[in-house]
């Protein structure tokens, strides 16, 4: 019986993904819609930056594609580190535009689209996060038309990765530490500061006050890319973090500075990560990598879409060059995200923020990190997450069409 499923699956995928001279079996997108629930969530900051700082308020919008075999992707819009509201007037605003360019194409033609989505970001104002978020749900589909993870559709590289705990921003240094040390005692092996507004003095001192409390055995890396310095600062503070072992020093400048990037990348031993501010990233880092203005390049699927997440990671490999990735904002980001981390040599960790009530929600179950510090790949079709329908329309959810 097994390899009878297995040839009904193989044929429904030589009529759909291959078909047959063009006939009629061709798969096509036939509807787009988009549910919009109010998320609600603890508070949560990356810096004393109000621009960086969420009251808990967000609106989370489930997005699903169709096709004519009924198979449906999905995907989410919406972060917890941004309060927003009227989503569902903006949705109203951008869906006619997406289902005009989308409906009747082909969803496995994913490259063809991607391409699209620059002239739609470009002379129909649509945000990038839009279209990419289509791209990601796009995935879900050939991954469930195919019965395979996204990650195995992508090339499939490991099966598990270390996870790092990515913490908020806190006025105390005692706050760090009892962070560090708690997701160290659950089996996480490193931990990123996000250090705020602190100048270089300061911060030097929480970073010598957290790599004291948790030892030489624990990873750890700084983050300045909310409330960046000047480039002596920047040196100053570096200096120091590679005489505390530092893991990297992740945007310690405003992202424009290619040249500051270059010479600070210059003077230290410490990897620097490059910025995660500006979007679409994939082609306009190729100036940072020219230029040698850091050693870790920074970007998720949110803001590259799997598509573009993937060929961004080749062009790094291809300049010996590490990426990696930023949280996704969302549980279905995060998801995407770990696909593409699954199917790559050149990145190192998964971020975890934490706590992860934060960012966890509307899946029935969500990512989670074992007790030695590893999250797994999905071994489900597709992007191998269920939503938690019954959950998010108890929320009263608002359908967008």
């Amino acid at each position: 019986m097994p390899a009878f499923i297995g040839l009904v699956r193989t044929a429904f995928l030589m009529s759909t993904v291959f078909p047959n001279d063009g006939e009629a079996m061709k798969s096509v997108i036939t509807d787009i819609t988009v549910e919009v629930v109010r998320w609600d969530h603890p508070a949560y900051s990356f810096s004393h930056n109000a621009t960086y700082t969420a009251h808990g308020k967000s609106e989370l919008a489930v997005i699903r594609v169709t096709t004519s075999e009924g198979i449906e992707g999905n995907a989410f819009w919406g972060t917890f580190h941004r309060d927003n509201t009227g989503t569902a007037t903006l949705v109203k605003a951008v869906l006619p535009g997406i289902k005009a360019a989308l409906i009747g194409a082909d969803p496995f033609q994913r490259e063809q689209l991607w391409a699209r989505f620059a002239g739609m970001a470009r002379y129909n104002e649509l945000s990038w996060r839009w279209l990419n978020a289509i791209d990601v749900a796009l995935w879900d589909i050939a991954g469930k038309a195919a019965g395979l993870p996204v990650y195995q559709l992508l090339g499939g590289y490991r099966d598990k990765i270390l996870a790092y705990a990515s913490g908020a921003d806190y006025d105390d240094a005692g706050a760090y530490i009892e962070e560090a040390l708690k997701y160290k005692s659950q089996g996480l092996r490193a931990y990123k500061i996000h250090g705020g507004s602190r100048g270089p003095l300061a911060m030097i001192a929480l970073c010598e006050k957290v790599r004291n409390a948790v030892g030489s055995d624990m990873d750890l890396m700084l983050d300045t890319g909310t409330d960046p310095c000047t480039l002596a600062a920047a040196l100053e503070i570096g200096r120091a973090l590679e005489r505390l072992r530092f893991r990297w020093y992740e945007e310690p400048m405003p992202w424009w500075q290619i040249d500051n990037y270059a010479e600070l990348s210059s003077r230290l031993d410490i990897p620097v990560a490059l910025h995660d501010s500006a979007e679409p990233r994939v082609f306009p880092l190729l100036t940072y990598i020219k230029a040698k203005a850091g050693s870790i390049i920074r970007s998720d699927a949110p803001r590259d879409g799997i598509t573009g997440l993937k060929k961004l990671a080749s062009i790094c490999e291809a300049h010996g060059l590490n990426i990696e990735i930023h949280h996704g904002g969302n549980s279905l980001g995060n998801v995407a995200n770990l696909h593409v981390i699954m199917a790559i040599p050149n990145t190192h960790f998964y971020e975890h923020v934490v706590p992860e009530a934060w960012h966890q929600f509307g899946l029935k179950v969500d990512i989670k990190v074992d007790r030695e510090g590893y999250v797994h790949a999905p071994d489900k079709p597709g992007l191998g997450y269920e939503i938690d329908w019954e959950k998010l329309r108890s929320l009263d959810a608002q359908v967008v069409t």
